[in-house]
């Protein structure tokens, strides 16, 4: 698992922090469970498929009183369906086009490098190839400073 993530970048060094807010996108109950464990000491949003525009401002507003937030995309689809989404809905891809351009925001897809295609303008992401407890703790390792990435990304 620690090979399979990668960090594509981080314009502002914010894996040397260590984040105030966890935010799932897509996560599955057991993932919940998992991430809530692992991240007990920050504050943690899951953000499903019935998530709206209204939710989007409050959550917004949430994370300006955070210094280094991390969102996470969960539960992938192998294929990347009619609109290369992989499963997920257009306004959860909305949602993280909107964080993913915040200075304090590292974005980790979990599961698939090709929806990285969507964000460029994000300022802080990694990859990684699978979606599993050691895939997580991988990133929990790489998001707290205890573990620099050893993935390369083929595509």
């Amino acid at each position: 698992a620690d090979k399979a993530a990668t960090l594509i970048k981080d314009e502002n060094n914010l894996t040397k922090q260590t984040p105030t807010i966890y935010v799932a996108i897509n996560a599955n109950k057991e993932s919940i469970n998992t991430l809530k464990t692992m991240w007990k000491h920050i504050k943690f949003v899951n953000i499903d498929s019935t998530f709206n525009d209204d939710q989007l401002k409050e959550l917004s507003n949430i994370l300006v009183k955070h210094k280094y937030a991390l969102v996470s995309v969960h539960n992938l689809s192998r294929y990347p369906g009619p609109q290369g989404y992989y499963g997920l809905s257009p306004m959860q891809i909305k949602t993280i086009k909107t964080l993913s351009t915040r200075r304090n925001t590292m974005i980790t897809i979990m599961g698939t490098p090709y929806l990285k295609s969507h964000f460029p303008d994000a300022k802080s992401m990694i990859v990684a190839y699978e979606d599993n407890i050691y895939t997580q703790k991988a990133i929990h390792n790489i998001t707290t400073n205890r573990f620099t990435p050893l993935g390369k990304l083929p595509i």
